[in-house]
């Protein structure tokens, strides 16, 4: 079975390699890593992944949410990534059509749970 191509959008490079090394454990392929949503959406039009997971507070202007909003117009699903889930964030985010949130900090497991759940039958 083909790999699930993964874009991370997460302005924390730590993180965003954690991150990346989570998903090679469970056989997913980082299609790339970025820090911006104007990247992000630049990104998913270039390499079309299979899914993003996608950081809410992110560099530059363009915040996860309306990066999010641009890539699901792709028909590309997009995961939130986020330590950030109050009441008001969660309302906004959740408008948009994510295939799923995990909140940080995530158990590794997490991942591959909600992956698995957004991707519908693409297996990492």
């Amino acid at each position: 079975m083909t790999r699930a191509r993964v874009l991370i959008a997460e302005d924390n490079r730590i993180i965003a390699e954690g991150i990346a090394l989570s998903l090679a454990r469970f056989d997913y392929l980082v299609a790339d890593m970025v820090a911006s949503g104007e990247e992000a959406v630049k990104k998913a039009e270039m390499t079309r992944p299979d899914v993003v997971l996608m950081d809410i507070v992110l560099e530059g202007k363009m915040h996860g949410i309306d990066a999010a909003r641009e890539i699901i117009g792709m028909n590309i699903p997009v995961i939130f990534l986020s330590g950030i889930a109050d009441g008001a964030t969660m309302e906004e985010a959740g408008k948009v059509g994510p295939a799923g949130f995990i909140k940080k900090p995530f158990a590794v497991k997490k991942i591959s749970e909600v992956m698995e759940r957004a991707l519908g039958g693409v297996e990492g």
